[in-house]
């Protein structure tokens, strides 16, 4: 009877378990990452095979009611493994997601938003802020080097915090901006170099360490940003406090700047030499007495040196030539030869860093804070970098709807040092190097101490100067934003943000009376104020709808206003009672002042749709409106339209099944954006103030520019076709690229009639195309027994040609010619020296030698005998990175190259001349040298002008190529175990050591190839950095 009981009971609560399988219930739950343990909010969860679903709150809480015991529930979110289960019996189910290791899984920030990477359409690079971790650089755009497929950076000069030069697939503009719209946090920066003592870079403002991601918009990706958008966008996220424990990192490093390399100059001995050298085949050229022509030639080649250094001086020209050889040679090795480049560039600079960051929260609040110093000196004495930084990063959950987010970086940056480039006797990368050697740098019987004048045309000491003289840059720079999410709804979301970026810049110059530059003037002065606000606010809405598991849709709708507002003055000043005072108000003579006030705006409306079909095919449109202020009343509005698709391949069932392949996706993407960088007021006719002294001292007006209403702007349509790629679990993934980039209504200036009263009009007209291939792969070389080794390499393809200018017109100037890429070298083809008598050949327009080639009358007509050399822009640029690790120790190194990009060494153009008598010269000239009859060298014969009835040496026998590899970047760490730290209260610690720029090269003969344009005139070259440091988490 027992028995039977329990078999009843077994058999009812059997039944009662399967009604209430079937009944229908309310399930509740929490999801959280995997990773962290943290919450995930605005997860998507869906009862498989049905339309109906719901999403997770900022807790992470979710509930649904589901049919039956046998539903099951999908979650979904961006960044983590979809996961799948069945609900059964159960009423509350807590669910951890994983996050997605493949690399279509990654979350990569986009224009407004934030995809995975199999959602993305268009060509996208990113680099992750551990990427660039601890680098010993000042601004954060220095780190794409060789880190980013079709992103090309080259330094401007090597000074500490100095502006660089970005171009994202090739230069786009004759005349308008080329540099790519930087994006931080939403505020979209101007970075403008504004200052007109030094180099400076706005986005030295961010310490790098505070960065959590970098993406590069290549496509038409970046046309959701309209008329701002046509070089590219770099989007730039700051790090964020995730809720938990408290974190606090400490990290500082320490190090050394050392030159690059040196050139070698010329000693006395060879210097003298060599003069006399030119002035004996000079005067070759008359007739007259051989003891008169030999004293003449020593005399010029001893210029510079005294009567009481060498008594001979004092002898007649004849009896000068007339003086043994071997008296004369004894007195020039005996000369002292002073390195002045060497004294230059004695300085071996500190850089020192240190930094503290906080980080964490609760459920409704999270935080990062962080605060930093940097400092570094340059390789040239008192050119100097300081930095000081502060950023708070709050995000709060007001309530289940509305979160506000709050970002602030508070900088101030001090910059000092001289003249940067140029043929200035103060600039001491051209004076160091070209001074006469016998001059001595220090005088003790001299007040200053100092040597000057100096002889030769270099007369200014530049050592001197340097320790004299002062230019100072202060930048003080504000960068903050805000934004409030509101869930309207589970699928609706409404986003208010609100960013301003504030950069106060001051400048003092100051020239010391005991200088060369200040002597006659008793002192000068002079000081700068410039301020730019720059302002934005974005109003937009999200829409998500989940159609049904295969079908998802994402609709933005947008509006966004821009306002930039700059303003300055400015003041000069001379005649100082004594060098202790260096600033304005102490100068008895005031010599000028002047200010400006300058404002733009822009205001747009955009959509974007988004629409997945079974998460494997994709489709992106975009749709922007813009207006802005600096164009012309009828153009002033434009319309930039995009359109991505991509197909996941590896999602087909035919390829389901493959063995090697696990990942592969097809995108193109085809797009327009503009490009508003020219003036404020180029369209516009403009009535300027004639100044005080336009006549009589009274003031005037005068019309200063045409108005053109028409005038708008550069128009780039972009078509791209690119892969995906991933194979062996990961392993090996990478992607591979192919665009073309067209620019059409380039701005132009047209010459107009001298009778309009007006020198010329701007215009949109011309066509300029760039077309390229990009690839970039990732492989985990090797990884077994606790060792790790992976290689990253991209590089970039690219080529140019401009298509089109005014009609009719064919070439606007030597640089810009129609069907040819743009900043070419159009000069004489050098063809070497004569061995017979050492004087220089050139090719003529049919390839016969000359001496004597023509110009013509104008560029390619019949008597042109200039061609083609070669031209400034890039052929291929990449890098390769490696990264190996082996039980806590880690080694990582990049190489980063740029090939075919022909220059001027522009020093050398002075110190490489077989004509030049007043500098110094590199050494390599005497092994090179004509000397005699049979001689086959590339350096005609000496003299102090060119050969009767023939040119110079021209720009074709100094044109070399530009190409290099360089060791970018290698360090060394070490992390410490978790058992060895678990009784020193701390979670982490590392040790490293840092190279930067240890190994260059290059055939370039100057101090170093990498510069903008097409030469290096006394261009403070980059250094070489070698840090130490130590991190501690706690």
């Amino acid at each position: 009877m027992k028995r039977i009981s329990l078999a009843l009971m077994s058999l009812m609560l059997f039944l009662l378990s399967g009604v209430a399988y079937g009944q229908s219930r309310t399930v509740t739950g929490t999801v959280i990452g995997e990773d962290d343990g943290l919450a995930l909010p605005q997860v998507s969860i869906f009862i498989k095979g049905t339309t109906q679903g719901t999403s997770t709150d900022f807790d992470g809480k979710y509930s649904i009611e589901v049919p039956s015991g046998e539903s099951v529930l999908v979650y979904r979110f961006l960044g983590y493994v979809i996961k799948e289960v069945t609900v059964g019996n159960q009423t509350v189910i807590n669910v951890s997601l994983t996050p997605d290791a493949t690399t279509l899984g990654e979350v990569v920030v986009t224009g407004y938003g934030v995809e995975r990477k199999r959602e993305i359409t268009g060509s996208i690079a990113s680099l992750g802020g551990e990427k660039i971790k601890n680098m010993p650089m000042q601004s954060f755009d220095r780190a794409l080097q060789g880190r980013a497929a079709g992103v090309l950076v080259q330094s401007s000069n090597g000074v500490p915090g100095g502006a660089l030069r970005v171009r994202v697939r090739g230069q786009g503009s004759i005349n308008a901006g080329n540099e790519p719209l930087y994006i931080v946090d939403g505020v979209q920066m101007n970075t403008a170099n504004a200052s007109s003592n030094l180099s400076t870079n706005p986005l030295a403002s961010i310490n790098p360490n505070d960065i959590e991601s970098m993406e590069i918009l290549k496509d038409a990706a970046a046309s959701i940003y309209g008329s701002q958008a046509a070089n590219g966008v770099v989007l730039i996220t700051t790090k964020k406090g995730k809720s938990g424990a408290t974190k606090i990192n400490f990290n500082t490093y320490t190090g050394w700047v050392t030159p690059v390399r040196q050139v070698d100059m010329m000693n006395t001995q060879e210097f003298i030499n060599f003069r006399l050298d030119q002035r004996r085949n000079y005067y070759t050229r008359f007739s007259a007495d051989p003891d008169l022509l030999e004293g003449l030639s020593r005399r010029n080649a001893l210029s510079g040196i005294t009567a009481d250094q060498f008594p001979a001086l004092n002898l007649s020209n004849t009896q000068l030539g007339q003086l043994p050889q071997s008296e004369f040679d004894d007195f020039v090795n005996g000369l002292p030869t002073y390195d002045w480049q060497s004294e230059i560039f004695s300085e071996t600079g500190r850089i020192s860093n240190y930094e503290l960051s906080l980080s964490g929260g609760n459920e409704k609040t999270r935080f990062y804070i962080s605060g930093s110093y940097n400092s570094q000196e340059g390789q040239i004495r008192k050119f100097d970098f300081e930095r000081g930084t502060l950023r708070l990063n709050l995000d709060t959950d007001v309530s289940d709807k509305l979160t506000i987010e709050t970002k602030l970086n508070v900088s101030a940056i001090g910059q000092s040092g001289t003249i940067l480039s140029g043929s200035f006797f103060e600039n001491p990368t051209f004076s160091g190097l070209l001074v006469l050697p016998f001059n001595p740098i220090f005088d003790e019987t001299e007040a200053t101490g100092y040597n000057e004048p100096l002889a030769g045309i270099l007369a200014e000491n530049p050592v001197k100067s340097l320790q004299l003289n002062e230019r100072t840059t202060n930048t003080k720079q504000v960068s903050a934003n805000m934004a409030f999410n509101y869930r309207i709804a589970d699928n609706l979301r409404f986003r208010s943000y609100y960013g301003v970026d504030y950069r106060g810049l001051t400048e003092n110059r100051y020239t010391d009376p005991r200088s060369f530059g200040g002597r006659n003037t008793d002192g000068s002065a002079y000081a700068q104020f410039n301020e730019n606000v720059n302002f934005i606010s974005t109003q937009q809405l999200n829409y998500d709808l989940d159609i049904n598991p295969d079908n998802k849709l994402n609709i933005l709708l947008a509006a966004e206003y821009r306002e930039e507002i700059n303003e300055g003055f400015s003041a000069n000043a001379q005649t100082f009672p004594t060098p202790q005072f260096r600033t304005i108000q102490s100068a008895a003579e005031p010599t000028g002042a002047g200010g400006f006030y300058t404002t733009w705006r822009n205001a747009g409306v955009f959509t974007n749709v988004k629409y997945s079909l079974k998460d494997k095919y994709f489709f992106n449109g975009t749709l922007r409106y813009d207006g802005s202020s600096r164009f012309g009343v009828d153009q002033r509005w434009g319309l930039f339209p995009s359109i991505g698709a991509s197909w996941l391949i590896s999602e087909e069932d035919f390829l389901s099944t493959s063995g090697a392949l696990s990942e592969l996706k097809l995108r193109a993407s085809y797009g327009t954006a503009g490009n508003n960088r020219i003036g404020n007021f180029d369209s516009r006719g403009l009535v300027s103030s004639a100044g005080a002294g336009n006549y009589l001292n009274l003031p005037g007006l005068t019309i200063s520019g045409l108005a053109n209403n028409r005038l708008s702007w550069e128009t780039q349509t972009t078509l791209n076709i690119g892969t995906d790629y991933s194979f062996f679990d990961g392993r090996i993934n990478g992607s591979i690229d192919a665009y073309r980039r067209l620019s059409t209504d380039l701005l132009l200036n047209r010459n107009l009639p001298s009778t309009s009263g007006y020198g010329s009009i701007t215009e949109n007209v011309g066509e300029l195309e760039n077309r390229g291939i990009e690839f970039s792969v990732n492989t985990v070389n090797y990884d077994k027994g606790g060792l790790t080794w992976s290689t990253s390499f991209n590089i970039a393809f690219q080529d140019q040609e401009l298509l089109a200018l005014f009609p009719g017109e064919t070439n606007n100037g030597s640089a810009t010619q129609v069907g040819l890429p743009l900043n070419v070298w159009y000069n004489w083809d050098w063809a070497g020296v004569n061995p017979a008598n050492g004087r220089p050949f050139y090719y003529d327009r049919d390839g016969n030698l000359t001496y004597n080639p023509q110009n013509g009358s104008s560029i390619g007509d019949e008597n042109d005998d200039r061609k083609v050399l070669g031209n400034t822009n890039s052929s291929f640029f990449g890098g390769l990175t490696n990264t190996v690790s082996y039980k806590g120790f880690t080694l990582d190194f990049l190489f980063q190259y740029d090939y075919g990009k022909d220059g001027t060494d522009g020093t050398g153009g002075f110190s490489y001349d077989p004509y030049e008598a007043r500098l110094n010269l590199y050494t390599r000239t005497s092994d090179l040298v004509w000397r005699q009859p049979g001689d086959v060298t590339s350096f005609p014969r000496p003299n102090i002008t060119a050969e009767p009835g023939a040119v110079g040496v021209g720009t074709a026998r100094a044109l070399q190529d530009l190409s290099y590899i360089r060791l970018k970047q290698v360090t060394l760490s070490y992390n410490f175990p978790q058992s060895m730290l678990s009784n020193m209260f701390l979670d982490n610690a590392r040790v490293y050591v840092q190279g930067i720029n240890l190994l260059t090269f290059t055939n370039y003969t100057g101090l170093d190839p990498e510069f903008t344009g097409g030469s290096s005139t006394g261009v403070f070259p980059p250094s070489k950095n070698v840090t130490v440091g130590v991190e501690f988490g706690f």
